[in-house]
């Protein structure tokens, strides 16, 4: 806009492109969440399609909440990739694993939730679902959904640990 002075114009420059050192993991809308592919543990490689997928759904679903900014690196699992590494790279605080495992007749996908900056885990949930049963397309839709929800919720565990980190700062901050 050409009626904006220049200390105008410099602050929200500022605001839109942020230094390398005074990079921060909030986005405009809420923190910054990286969302791992799942991670196929069960040997069978026809269920590597329903991993890619629901990484995939989750995404979807975190976007659609617009709360997260969320992106899913090549890289398999985190145990690849320093956590360090991770969140400089993707300017995260927090990231999301998960992994898939097949018992008699059950598809377990289990997910946890890990601070980027302490590494440790947050949260942790399973789904447990009977293979026959799996229409993969709709359960995806349904897991990822339900995933979006719990950590989009101001209630949810990654708002928790937000409020928790803003108490624990002096009163200046």
């Amino acid at each position: 806009m050409a009626w904006r002075n220049a200390e105008q114009a410099s602050a929200s420059d500022a605001v839109l492109r942020p230094e390398a050192g005074a990079r921060s993991t909030q986005s405009r809308t809420g923190p910054r969440l990286l969302v791992m592919p799942i991670a196929n543990l069960s040997g069978d490689d026809t269920l590597d399609a329903f991993g890619q997928g629901l990484t995939e759904e989750i995404i979807g679903a975190l976007v659609d909440f617009d709360i997260f900014s969320t992106a899913s690196p090549v890289t398999d699992d985190l145990a690849a990739t320093k956590l360090g590494e991770l969140r400089e790279q993707f300017n995260v605080g927090y990231v999301l694993t998960g992994s898939l495992r097949k018992g008699e007749g059950t598809l377990r996908v289990a997910l946890r939730l890990v601070d980027a900056v302490e590494g440790t885990q947050l949260w942790t949930h399973a789904f447990d679902e009977k293979l026959d049963a799996i229409d993969p397309v709709q359960q995806q839709k349904k897991m990822g959904g339900l995933l979006a929800e719990i950590l989009s919720s101001p209630l949810g565990p990654v708002y928790a640990h937000e409020i928790s980190l803003v108490a624990t700062k002096p009163t200046g901050e």
